[in-house]
């Protein structure tokens, strides 16, 4: 493979909360990452392009490891709740970005694009340490409604634009709302 597609999605509790998409009828954050997700693999060459997914909430995992195959990824992207394979505890966005980008650092220069997928509702963290030669873009997509907070766990969560913002920033990529 001469390029890589490395998304780093957030699996926490808050990503089953319904209220993203587009249009009235709303789905869950979780759910909806992985039509956003969808439609990037439906652009993808796989003859050229090898996938890696990272799942975070406080810690993170690598789920699927460089593979062709988009219906393995398709089917990690479902709404499936992979927050019960972490402890408990505030989302860490940071660790999980930073460990996705460790992952990325021995390929080639410039051959990989990073793809985090998250409602932003964390706790404060570590920024990220740097982005490794290996990532040529970075995007961040929001999803959720950004405007209206859903109470979970004794906690208002929303999709927090501005942090997923400056996350986009320290990476040196984009921000998306993927609601849109």
């Amino acid at each position: 493979a001469s390029r890589q597609l490395l998304i780093a999605l957030d699996v926490s509790p808050s990503m089953m909360l319904k209220d993203a998409g587009p249009g009235p009828a709303r789905v869950s954050r979780g759910v909806w990452a992985g039509t956003v997700v969808q439609g990037i693999l439906d652009r993808l060459d796989t003859e050229t392009t090898r996938v890696t997914l990272f799942a975070f909430y406080t810690d993170a995992l690598p789920v699927v490891q460089e593979t062709f195959d988009k219906e393995v990824i398709r089917n990690a992207l479902d709404g499936l709740p992979m927050y019960v394979a972490f402890d408990p505890g505030p989302t860490d966005v940071n660790k999980g970005v930073t460990k996705a980008l460790d992952y990325a650092k021995v390929w080639a220069p410039g051959s990989a694009m990073l793809v985090v997928l998250s409602d932003g509702d964390a706790s404060a963290g570590k920024a990220p340490v740097g982005v490794p030669d290996s990532i040529a873009d970075s995007i961040v997509i929001g999803v959720g409604d950004p405007f209206r907070s859903t109470m979970i766990n004794g906690h208002a969560s929303r999709q927090d634009a501005d942090s997923l913002r400056h996350l986009a920033a320290r990476l040196g990529g984009l921000y998306h709302n993927g609601n849109e």
